[in-house]
């Protein structure tokens, strides 16, 4: 299958791979070789998947499988074809732990101030920031434990 997964900082990744896990709207999806067509919207999270070839060093790798967050997206499935496109991805949290949990309470903290004001769009992508966050301080410790 080739996987390629975007971002508007670039190609995050593209190549051949086995298999992918996916976070959406609908729960975590598996793709194997030959999976029906679907799109579907991404939800922040943690993908995985374990390719055919070695990439660059820069990811996280357990049991095989390359560890990347992704922010709110689409995915594309055509048979053996995929198409990730993400507001945002990390390969390697540039933060760390101290300063993501910061985050983590600043906007823990602004999303009780936006629900008294009734603001659902802006409580919405507070939220989406926050599941980020989140997704990146799994990564932390998933590097922490390959350390």
């Amino acid at each position: 299958m080739y996987l390629k997964i975007s971002s508007p900082e670039g190609i995050i990744y593209e190549g051949q791979v086995k298999e992918v896990n996916v976070p959406t709207e609908a729960g975590y999806i598996w793709i194997l070789p030959w999976h029906i067509p679907l799109v579907s919207v991404v939800k922040p999270g943690i993908l995985k998947f374990k390719p055919i070839d070695n990439p660059e060093d820069d990811f996280i790798f357990e049991d095989e499988y390359v560890h990347i967050t992704v922010s709110k997206g689409l995915i594309m499935v055509d048979w053996d074809n995929i198409v990730i496109t993400t507001s945002k991805s990390v390969v390697s949290p540039t933060e760390s732990k101290e300063i993501l949990e910061k985050m983590r309470k600043d906007l823990e903290k602004q999303i009780e101030e936006l629900k008294a004001k009734w603001s659902i769009e802006e409580i919405e992508k507070a939220m989406i920031n926050l599941q980020t966050i989140e997704a990146e301080l799994k990564l932390l410790q998933k590097k922490g434990l390959l350390k």
